[in-house]
């Protein structure tokens, strides 16, 4: 029979990512995040998998939190140009210095080239929108 969780998964993976995002990937170890997350490294790997997939969750989770927050952005605007030029800055800043977006992109880690990418995409995009004349309204 298997034992009863002593532990809030929600929280933990929270923490991890905070690991994550201060060290990165290839920087943490098992060890940080056991200390870090505060459960046994058996209660880890039943939890979460490996190392990898725990990873992969709290970049899920992380991407989750920020694609609510973009929304907001949008939907909060009074211009929906302005929303866009907020929501392009706030992409640009929450994401482009993260350890967890920038240092294991660099470094290749599988599977997340795109979002290097689309970050700098969205950092060229705010770039022009700051430009004067850069945007054109047509009207019927």
């Amino acid at each position: 029979m298997a034992r009863k969780r002593e532990f809030d998964a929600d929280e933990a993976l929270e923490r991890a990512i905070e690991v994550f995002h201060r060290k990165g990937f290839a920087s943490t170890s098992m060890r940080d995040l056991v200390d870090h997350m505060g459960i046994g490294r058996g209660s880890l790997y039943e939890t979460f998998g490996s190392k990898e997939q725990l990873f992969v969750r709290a970049l899920t989770r992380y991407a989750d939190r920020s694609l609510e927050g973009m929304v907001a952005c949008l939907e909060d605007a009074d211009d929906p140009l302005e929303g866009i030029r907020d929501l392009l800055h706030k992409v640009v800043d929450n994401h482009a210095g993260s350890v967890v977006l920038g240092q294991d992109l660099r470094v290749g880690y599988a599977g997340f080239d795109g979002i290097h990418y689309q970050l700098f995409v969205c950092e060229s995009m705010v770039l022009r929108l700051d430009e004067p004349g850069a945007v054109c309204v047509v009207t019927d």
